[in-house]
């Protein structure tokens, strides 16, 4: 479970890791949640896993995914399964990962997952992907899914979790990640 933030209830660990503009190389600068896409400077702990994809101080975080949930996707009390947010979540992860890797990319693991708040039939649901750490071949992507209720402004972390893919070339094997922009000079 994750300790709570003093700005917000649900709201990640402070501090944040915060991303280079091309979400690969990890520097550790505090930031408060302000809401889920909008931080500010704060001061907290250090060693949170959580990445914030940002350059600089009070940006907005891009979501990798935005989605209604719909009935389809729920259970007979209206409570959205936890196997659809799971999906929504590696397709984000995917699109960072393969992003980055500038290929294909196949998911190998899914660590800790932790779900906080249940999603309930028309949330919309708000996906944010962040690069963690690049291997040789693999890639390490931290992952939060918010929901905001359809007729409310207010947003609550609903799950998190850090996905790990292999970039893989065209018959499935795994290929070596290229370097970052800014690690090529």
């Amino acid at each position: 479970m994750l300790p709570s933030a003093p700005s917000k209830p649900c709201a990640p660990p402070t501090p944040w890791r915060a991303s280079a503009a091309a979400g690969d190389a990890i520097c550790r600068i505090g930031f408060r949640i302000v809401s889920p896409d909008r931080v500010q400077p704060g001061i907290g702990r250090t060693g949170s896993y959580w990445g914030l994809h940002l350059a600089t101080q009070d940006r907005f975080r891009e979501p990798a995914i935005r989605i209604t949930a719909m009935p389809a996707d729920a259970n007979p009390a209206g409570d959205i399964f936890g196997g659809w947010l799971m999906a929504q979540m590696d397709m984000a992860a995917g699109i960072a990962a393969a992003r980055r890797s500038k290929g294909r990319c196949a998911t190998v693991a899914v660590e800790a997952m932790t779900f906080l708040q249940p999603v309930r039939i028309g949330d919309e649901v708000t996906v944010y992907a962040d690069l963690v750490k690049t291997g040789r071949t693999s890639i390490t992507i931290e992952v939060e899914a918010w929901r905001r209720p359809r007729s409310a402004e207010d947003r609550t972390q609903v799950t998190h979790a850090r996905f790990v893919f292999v970039a893989i070339d065209a018959d499935g094997k795994p290929r070596v990640v290229p370097p970052a922009p800014d690690e090529a000079a």
